[in-house]
């Protein structure tokens, strides 16, 4: 799957999986947007021997927000999980979701992509995951009785956005009942 979801020369509704997509949702009250972001870090690790070992460490996460990106609204890590179970309650036309993930991730010409508008909170969240991640590092390094000093984890300046998910509420009085949702 994750080779046909990367693959460009696939039809992109052919793919099993998506980097994109816009669902219509009872689980939301207004348009709040899921990122899948994938955070970067480098590690220095010190050795027994005085050395220096280099490494680097991932971290996948789901972040969402309400309203804008502009004027987001950062829902909190279980909410957004949350969204991962919404169901979808209406069906979206393609035509429709395709303009509304370009809306975000292109926005109007000539003007700054709304999704750079996130960037910072994103550079920051992953900063506060560096700083848990040397934490952490450094606990066990205690009890182990390993050497700490000149541990590091510096996070990468930019988080890549590995998927966008569009939550939009449904339009009132259209929810289709179960199993007419579109496929």
């Amino acid at each position: 799957m994750l080779d046909a979801a990367l693959d460009p020369k696939m039809d992109g509704w052919q793919r099993p999986a998506r980097r994109c997509g816009v669902i219509r949702t009872q689980a939301v009250s207004t348009r709040t947007i899921l990122l899948l972001v994938r955070y970067r870090f480098h590690l220095r690790l010190p050795t027994r021997d005085g050395g220096v070992r280099h490494q680097i460490a991932e971290d996948a996460r789901v972040l969402a927000f309400r309203g804008s990106p502009a004027k987001a609204e950062w829902l909190t890590e279980q909410e957004a999980i949350a969204l991962l179970d919404a169901r979808a309650d209406e069906n979206t036309a393609a035509e429709f979701a395709v303009a509304t993930a370009k809306r975000i991730l292109d926005g109007p010409a000539g003007a700054l992509p709304p999704l750079d508008e996130v960037m910072p909170h994103l550079k920051q969240y992953g900063e506060e995951l560096a700083t848990a991640l040397h934490a952490a590092h450094s606990r066990v390094r205690e009890a182990s009785g390993t050497a700490r000093r000149g541990l590091r984890v510096i996070a990468d300046e930019d988080a890549d956005v590995l998927g966008l998910y569009v939550y939009l509420p449904v339009t009132p009085g259209t929810a289709a009942v179960a199993g007419e949702v579109a496929r």
